[in-house]
């Protein structure tokens, strides 16, 4: 049996939309459907079936052909349900939708960068129905990237810039950019980075962490650890993350805690490399950089 079909047969919940009311729907096994429904959805999957799709790409006439399912959602009242007239603003939610048109699978939809579509293999492990649209919180969302050991790094990526204003990410870009221009000056011993706060024997997240505002140093931390993960130099240590060829190879901990200068040398180059791929993923994903 294919993923669609075991979605389709084995859950107690089918959220979908309404075609004649608008909203979200929800049915449950033999009891009547429920209209407009307002539930926390706890380990939820999405899916369609590819004929319905099709039919409806077609005709240009909508059908119920995707579903978000779960064996687990719940009423809660005293629920804060976002608000949607509000759509980016300050909310911890990010909306979940599907077009038929654009592709068979939802997806995640983010201000800054282009949409994340949901595998139906992956598990959400906190969604909510506000009636008329789904969301995601981003903690939840950061949760389940942390479950799959950041794997998904490019959802961490889009995270992380629907969680920060633009100017927070012109600063990390600045200081990125200044760092990598003056190289070959740091890797000489030199220590002034101009117009920046720079330490020569601390690695770049405490670097970047002093050069942007406190209120963005969890998400930032967050995405550092995303981001190395994705880096093909990555040492494995999300706390080391760069590599000494020359002082301790297998141990970036303990290179990092003897080394005084964490920029010059086969070490320091390797610093400069990830600032590099760094800064490739902070600008390719948002187009007013």
């Amino acid at each position: 049996m294919s993923i669609t079909g075991k979605l389709r047969n084995q859950f107690r919940f089918r959220f979908y939309r309404n075609l004649n009311k608008g909203g979200w729907s929800v049915s449950e096994s033999n009891l009547p459907v429920v209209n407009e429904a307002k539930l926390v959805v706890y380990d939820a999957q999405f899916y369609s079936r590819p004929a319905g799709r099709a039919q409806v790409i077609e005709s240009g006439v909508k059908n119920v052909h995707a579903y978000m399912v779960s064996n687990s959602a719940y009423e809660d009242n005293h629920m804060y349900f976002y608000n949607d007239e509000d759509k980016y603003t300050t909310s911890p939610f990010i909306e979940i939708s599907y077009n038929p048109f654009v592709d068979h699978r939802f997806y995640l939809d983010f201000k800054y960068s282009n949409r994340v579509y949901i595998e139906p293999t992956w598990v959400l492990p906190y969604v909510i129905s506000s009636a008329t649209k789904l969301y995601i919180g981003k903690g939840y969302l950061y949760q389940f990237l942390k479950e799959q050991k950041f794997e998904h790094a490019n959802l961490a990526n889009k995270v992380f810039f629907d969680d920060v204003q633009i100017s927070d990410v012109i600063k990390i870009r600045d200081f990125l950019q200044t760092l990598i221009k003056h190289r070959n000056e740091i890797m000489c011993g030199g220590t002034v980075l101009p117009q920046h706060t720079f330490d020569e024997n601390a690695g770049l997240c405490d670097n970047l962490i002093d050069n942007t505002p406190n209120r963005i140093h969890d998400v930032l931390s967050k995405w550092l650890q995303a981001m190395f993960r994705e880096w093909n130099g990555f040492s494995g240590s999300v706390y080391h993350p760069v590599k000494d060829p020359d002082y301790s190879p297998n141990d970036p901990g303990k290179a990092y805690a003897s080394l005084t200068n964490k920029y010059i040398g086969n070490y320091g180059a390797n610093r400069f490399k990830l600032a590099k791929f760094l800064l490739k993923r902070l600008t390719e994903n948002v187009s007013d950089l």
